[in-house]
């Protein structure tokens, strides 16, 4: 149950957030990277690969814009979620 409800309120969280940004065709800036993938990757078992980081992150809901950022990205292990925002900040 508390997992059901962390992830709806993730998941509203970060579909509000999806929604600022003007839905899938939107721009992501430095800033939103970061806090989408600090709210939308913490709490997770480090190291990841670019697979396992982009099926959580769509499980949890996570903006479009996100995802494909995610697969866009390398494919190595990451060791936390401050390693992928800075990939991230790289790819986009």
């Amino acid at each position: 149950m508390a997992d059901q409800q962390q992830q709806g309120g993730l998941g509203g969280m970060l579909g509000g957030l999806g929604q600022k940004m003007g839905g899938a065709g939107g721009a992501l800036n430095e800033q939103m990277i970061r806090g989408l993938i600090m709210q939308a990757l913490r709490d997770l078992k480090y190291p990841l690969g670019k697979q396992d980081l982009t099926a959580e992150a769509q499980k949890r809901n996570a903006p479009p814009q996100l995802t494909e950022l995610l697969g866009r990205m390398p494919d190595r292990q990451y060791t936390s979620p401050e390693d992928v925002a800075q990939e991230a900040e790289k790819t986009r």
